[in-house]
């Protein structure tokens, strides 16, 4: 038979709280929280669903009469009522078991917790413990059995948690800024590359992207291609040379020269020296 235990602290929303209570609480209890009461009649109502119900509490440590002990009844489904008075030492006791329910059918039931004498000490409640049974059918005690004047100290089983340290935390966070960097790096560069291309399918000359014009980018010519008159000059006064060197026939110099000139209006209006 499995069964399943479920905590239920003194300031849960499902305990219904009635008369002078106080709220208060030390590292020694559950969740740091504890209510208190002295006066009579103060009550407290727990509603379950399971097949054994547990209270604990804590006491004061008090020197003195015994007698001035808190006391307390527990009812459940408006039954026979059990009677607890809790015990007196020289140091306050945490985490004290205070009623047991015993064996119940397992379903939903219902707990009353009454204080019940005027002139005794506060009454501390911590916590609840419920067990629920996987197998109903359970025959349940006659009455609900009542501790003794010195219980066992039983401590809560605190549903366990996961939590990161800064570190994972910090290194969590620069893994995923890093990521996000990346992509965002890419996603330009694939922008800019489909930016251009499409630039240069619709006028080529007038429109590349600067990352193709950066690999494309051609080397400087050398001078003759930069100056090419300055070739094509040294070109035609070799050529010159070697035509007028030879001075044998004036006439075809006088024509070489001519054509080395723009005509202009000087040019026509002067005839050309006779040689002859």
């Amino acid at each position: 038979m499995e069964t399943t235990v479920t905590i239920i602290d003194d300031t849960s929303q499902d305990l219904k709280y009635s008369g002078d209570w106080t709220i208060g609480g030390t590292s020694n209890e559950y969740n740091i929280t504890r209510h208190g009461t002295a006066a009579v009649g103060s009550q407290v109502t727990c509603t379950f669903n399971g097949s054994l119900i547990e209270v604990f509490g804590s006491i004061g440590g008090e020197k003195g009469d015994k007698s001035l002990a808190a006391t307390s009844s527990y009812t459940i489904d408006n039954n026979s009522t059990v009677q607890f008075t809790g015990a007196i030492g020289t140091v306050p006791l945490y985490k004290q078991l205070f009623f047991s329910s015993g064996a119940l059918e397992d379903g939903q039931h219902s707990l009353v917790i009454t204080y019940t004498t005027a002139g005794k000490n506060e009454y501390w409640l911590d916590y609840f413990r419920v067990t629920h049974s996987s197998s109903s059918g359970t025959t349940p005690s006659s009455a609900p059995s009542s501790t003794s004047t010195q219980p066992s100290s039983t401590a809560p089983s605190s549903p366990s948690s996961t939590k990161l340290s800064p570190g994972e935390i910090a290194g969590i966070t620069v893994g995923s800024c890093a990521v996000v960097l990346l992509l965002a790096i890419i996603y330009l560069l694939v922008r800019n590359l489909m930016w251009g291309r499409q630039m240069n399918e619709q006028s080529p000359r007038e429109h590349t992207s600067w990352f193709q014009r950066i690999w494309t980018q051609k080397p400087e010519p050398p001078l003759a291609e930069i100056y090419p008159f300055q070739s094509l000059h040294r070109s035609e006064e070799s050529a010159s040379d070697a035509t007028y060197g030879s001075r044998s026939d004036e006439k075809q110099k006088d024509s070489k020269k001519l054509s080395r000139f723009t005509p202009n209006r000087r040019h026509i209006e002067e005839p050309p020296p006779d040689y002859s």
